[in-house]
């Protein structure tokens, strides 16, 4: 049961770190997927 509360958490950290991250950057990565998608 430790285990799997250990990888929620990981899992958790992983995902606040990357939103972090996209936040920082003022979420450039989704802006370049929907011009990606006008295109097709």
């Amino acid at each position: 049961m430790i285990d799997g509360i250990w990888w929620l958490v990981i899992l958790f950290a992983v995902i606040a770190a990357l939103w972090l991250l996209a936040k920082s950057r003022g979420v450039k990565v989704g802006e370049t997927i929907h011009i990606n998608r006008l295109k097709a």
